[in-house]
């Protein structure tokens, strides 16, 4: 209850009775305050009560004695007034009083009237104010000590001892009206105090009284609700197993339709082993509570739920179980997460220690915690021996530095860091080793820099072969060219001078025998000719030179004009020529001295493999649908065996050889023809049947009308060090984008430079040159090609490498092995993270041709496009050819 402040009372002779109470040691509650009020109103009323007795004693010169009785009397009331007012001991100051008004009519009866004193009737108040400023023990002992008194005066009398009194009747009179009139106005103080305060009791008590039961019944409902929504089941059962209550989500784990029928079920029913039951009993008996007991408990329907039990035994006076409560948890879900990390661990653990590569985890010192079993194989150490060992330690004294570089790099933060090392074997010999780090300080599961090892020698060596094989190739092809420039100028000079006498005696000589001997001179001549420039161009288009310039042709001008110009030489041999075009327009984006030369192989061999019948060139849309024009040209000659379709586009392959050869030439037309349809981006195919005839088809992308011959289609560039890996891509985005390739970082800035790439398909190792991430680093440096979009392209697949990767700079991450639609959702997230911020590429003086193979690697360009790019020769599947 709040205390009350005197002072806060506005009634103002309340107010004066509170002035003489201490306000720093104010009595606590109201019953405090009354008391302390009715003391100070008793001590005033007794104080002015003494001094009019003692004025009245002095007027009417009495003995000294009952002066000195009421100046005591005066100095104890003013005493226990100070008391209160200075010092707040309100229960002294009562006792004071009271014994004061119990005792003073006493004596003053004593020396005057004994027992007929008026003054004797103030002792029943003594009582009165005892019980009101101090309770029942102040009251007794008021009216004992007022008895005894009396007592005393009566028998005094009774013996006829009693005093010589000096008041007159007239004055006992007067003392009697005086005295009733001052205890009246005690009591009617005390009692209007007393009612008053009683009062405020009352109402506060009946307010506290509300206000604990408003509290008591929103604690209830707080509890109910509580019991009734909280996620774990709340019970309390009897030691037989019967549900004596029971919350909503017990309810629901145990089957039951709500809380109330939950009471018809038995907990011992739910359990399904019964020893654990009988455990728990045994358990919560001896302990008195049970904390998380997990069992399994069988709900109506049959499902099992794993549940995991807190609760606590309530005992009667005979020491006997009255009921069981607690808490119940279904664990269910817990339980098969815990049981799924336990595998996903021991899946992991199994994977690292039998993983051919050495997983190592180092501290912050580089000293290793853990060593996968796998550097057993590899370096011929047990994994326990190389606990607290560094990295360093296993290295060659000459690439200490770079694996010192390496380790700092990682315990920075560099995303994904690589490294190639040559590590010590127990047994002395080197091995070469590619490391990846991945820092994982702050993974409380790791705590440390997480090494990869991979056993690289292998590649090592077949890199040095590569090499060796590749410099071997140079000088060889190097030699070719200088043999076939060699052997140009020594078969050039001399035929000149053969077809140009040839021509000279041609005009000169009249007999018609000799006429003939220079013809054959002279066909024989440029059948050498043609012959030596199909080798040369061959070689050219094998070595990456003789550039095209691909413009717009049309197909079927070109497929008239050869049936008109083959017209005579078909009539010679008795056969027709005829072209066959589609209406409307064929045209197709190639170098059209390139398709005419291709042109006229075809119609060349089919004239001479051909003895009767008809040939026809034919110009058409493919028939399968797609947006391309083919060329054809059909024959009905001898046709070619199903065995040789295979190499029929290979180099100086004939299919008749030896003593049966029946036809002139080298073998070289249809390969040169396949060449230049492939640098052009075409496909050249051929269907035979032997004794029937044969057709070949050359197709191009049809140029669509009214747009240009330029192929607007983005460039993507694939940077790898592999080239089974490079030849991937370049077939997975042909159809989509034109595709250029680089196998190493030097390669990939000239690409760059050259023909300003759309998007960038970055390996991370790239063998012995810079790694992708220091060709990333470049780009970004560069502020042509600062917001070019770059793919990390990685064969390993560690923790946290996405996140590095992109962090570091990159737009996209994408690991090995990928499938064709993971390649194009990387390209396409790239794209569309990144403003395109290359800058155009200058002007060239020859757009779109090359004299020379593109530094670093070649453009691809898909066949399902036109391109003013032409590509370096490739190779295509073998299609037969029935005039080689």
């Amino acid at each position: 209850m709040t205390p009350i402040s005197p002072h806060s009372s506005s009634h103002p002779v309340a107010g004066w009775i509170d002035r003489w109470i201490d306000p720093n040691r104010m009595p606590e509650g109201p019953r405090g305050i009354r008391q302390a009020r009715i003391v100070v109103v008793e001590g005033w009323l007794g104080l002015l009560a003494h001094a009019i007795l003692g004025v009245t004693l002095v007027l009417g010169e009495v003995p000294m004695l009952p002066l000195i009785e009421v100046a005591v009397a005066i100095v104890l009331t003013v005493a226990a007034l100070a008391v209160v007012r200075w010092g707040g001991q309100v229960e002294g100051a009562a006792w004071v009083l009271a014994l004061s008004l119990a005792l003073t009519p006493v004596f003053q009866a004593s020396v005057d009237l004994g027992i007929r004193d008026p003054a004797l009737a103030l002792v029943m108040l003594a009582p009165f104010a005892g019980a009101l400023t101090s309770g029942a023990r102040l009251a007794t002992v008021s009216a004992v000590v007022g008895a005894l008194g009396a007592l005393v005066l009566f028998g005094l009398d009774v013996m006829g001892l009693a005093p010589e009194p000096f008041s007159t009747p007239d004055e006992a009179a007067g003392y009697a009206i005086v005295m009733v009139t001052v205890g009246s106005a005690l009591s009617a103080t005390a009692g209007v105090l007393y009612a008053k305060h009683t009062r405020h009791e009352l109402v506060e008590a009946e307010g506290q009284s509300t206000r604990l039961d408003a509290a008591l019944r929103a604690s209830e409902e707080r509890y109910r609700s509580l019991f009734d929504h909280i996620p774990v089941g709340m019970y309390r059962s009897a030691p037989d197993g019967r549900v004596l209550l029971a919350n909503a989500t017990l309810a629901r784990l145990i089957g039951a339709p709500s809380p109330e029928a939950a009471r018809a079920y038995n907990a011992i029913d739910f359990y399904v082993d019964r020893v654990d039951r009988d455990r728990f009993r045994e358990t919560i008996h001896r302990d008195g509570f049970i904390r998380g007991f997990e069992t399994r408990w069988r709900r109506p329907s049959g499902d099992v739920r794993h549940v995991r039990i807190d609760a606590r035994v309530a005992f009667g006076a005979d020491g006997e179980p009255m009921f069981y409560e607690g808490a119940v948890e279904d664990v269910t879900a817990e339980r098969e997460a815990r049981l799924a990390l336990h595998r996903s661990e021991a899946r992991f653990r199994a994977l690292v220690q039998r993983s051919s590569d050495v997983v190592v985890v180092a501290d912050r010192a580089d000293r290793f915690t853990y060593v996968s079993p796998a550097v057993g194989p590899l370096l011929g150490h047990l994994p326990e021996s190389l606990i607290h060992t560094a990295l360093v330690d296993l290295v060659h004294p000459e690439d200490r530095d770079r694996a010192e570089a390496f380790l700092a790099e990682a315990r920075g933060g560099v995303p994904s860091a690589s490294v190639e090392l040559r590590l010590r074997h127990t047994d002395g010999h080197d091995v070469f080793v590619e490391g990846a780090a991945t820092a994982l300080y702050d993974d409380p599961a790791v705590g440390g820099l997480v090494l990869n090892l991979r056993d690289v020698t292998e590649r090592k060596r077949a890199q040095a072969v590569l090499v060796q094989s590749k410099r071997q190739a140079e000088e060889v092809a190097a030699l070719k060219s200088t043999f076939l420039a060699n052997m140009s100028h020594e078969i050039r000079t001399p035929l000149t001078a053969i077809l140009g006498f040839a021509d000279v005696l041609a005009e000169e000589v009249t007999d018609e025998t000799q006429g003939e001997f220079v013809g054959l001179i002279a066909r024989s001549g440029r059948r050498l000719m043609d012959t030596l420039n199909s080798v040369l161009d061959l070689a050219r288009l094998e070595a990456g030179r003789g550039g095209l310039v691909e413009e717009r042709v049309d197909l079927g001008d070109l497929a008239r004009e050869a049936a008109d110009m083959f017209g005579p030489a078909a009539s010679e041999s008795g056969l027709v020529i005829r072209a066959e075009v589609e209406p409307g327009e064929h045209a197709v984006t190639a170098d059209e001295a390139a398709v005419v030369r291709v042109l006229h192989n075809l119609v060349g061999n089919a004239i001479k493999f051909t003895d009767e019948g008809s040939i026809t060139v034919a110009v058409r849309t493919d028939r399968s649908g797609s947006p391309r024009v083919q060329l054809v040209v059909r024959d009905t000659g001898i046709g070619v065996d199903e065995a040789f379709l295979p190499r029929i586009f290979g180099e100086f392959e004939q299919e008749s050889t030896g003593a049966e050869r029946k036809y002139e030439g080298a073998g070289l037309g249809l390969a040169l023809s396949r060449q230049l349809v492939d640098r052009m981006g075409g496909v050249i195919t051929v269907d035979s049947e032997k004794g029937v005839g044969t057709e070949f088809t050359v197709s191009f992308p049809a140029l669509v009308a009214g747009t240009e011959a330029a192929d607007d289609r983005p460039v993507v560039l694939v940077v790898d060090d592999n080239e089974q890996a490079r030849e991937i891509a370049v077939h997975t985005l042909a159809d989509t984008f034109r595709v250029a390739t680089a196998g190493d970082g030097e390669g990939a800035f000239a690409v760059i430079e050259a023909d300003r790439p759309d998007v960038v398909l970055l390996d991370i190792h790239l063998g012995l040159s810079i790694s992708g991430e220091d060709v990333m680093r470049q780009l970004r440096d560069t502020p042509a090609f600062a917001g070019l979009p770059i793919v990390a392209v990685t064969a390993y697949g560690l923790p946290g490498d996405r996140e590095r990767f992109l962090a570091a700079g990159f737009d996209a991450y994408l690991t090995k092995p990928y499938a064709r639609a993971d390649l194009r959702a990387a390209v396409a997230r790239a794209t569309q993270a990144r403003t395109h911020g290359v800058a155009p590429r200058p002007p060239t003086p020859a757009e779109g041709a090359w004299d020379e193979d593109p530094p670093g690697g070649g453009v691809y360009i898909s066949r399902a496009g036109p391109s003013s790019v032409s590509p370096p020769a490739r190779s295509a599947p073998a299609v037969p050819d029935p005039a080689a």
